[in-house]
């Protein structure tokens, strides 16, 4: 896990901003509104995924319970951090104002808390389900491997 929280902190950054593209793109063509807040999970199961998968390559196998939780509060943490840069990013576009007019500070921290708290077992769930990916792809290659010999 030496390097789990950055590489999970750049996925989630760099596909959060891939589905807002691909969302506004789709807006735009389709002439209707089609963002919601699941889509906001997206880059946490993709950014969660990955970093199981190549937990799974690194330690050559699924982690145990507790490692799973471990590296669900590390993402998480890493998570925190993205949200905040995303925030100060927005901020420095000019686009939270509009919403400080209508949410109170207290009410973007709670908000901010609550994902948080959300994202500490989706990670887990998803860093679990992507390690036990690599696994049985790791275990399909072997047999095909048995197969052609």
């Amino acid at each position: 896990m030496s390097n789990l929280a950055g590489r999970y902190g750049l996925v989630v950054f760099l596909s959060g901003i891939a589905v807002g593209i691909l969302v506004t793109l789709a807006e735009y063509l389709l002439n209707r509104p089609l963002y919601n807040a699941g889509m906001a999970l997206i880059p946490v199961m993709a950014g969660a995924m990955d970093a199981g998968q190549r937990q799974y390559r690194l330690g050559g196998a699924v982690p145990a319970g507790a490692e799973g939780w471990r590296a669900a509060r590390l993402m998480t943490g890493a998570l925190a951090v993205v949200s905040m840069v995303q925030l100060a990013i927005f901020w420095a576009l000019g686009g939270l104002q509009e919403i400080m007019q209508v949410v109170p500070v207290s009410g973007l921290v709670a908000m901010l808390l609550a994902i948080l708290l959300l994202a500490c077992p989706l990670n887990r769930v998803f860093f679990m389900m992507g390690a036990r990916n690599a696994a049985k792809a790791a275990e399909r290659q072997t047999h095909q491997r048995i197969r052609t010999d």
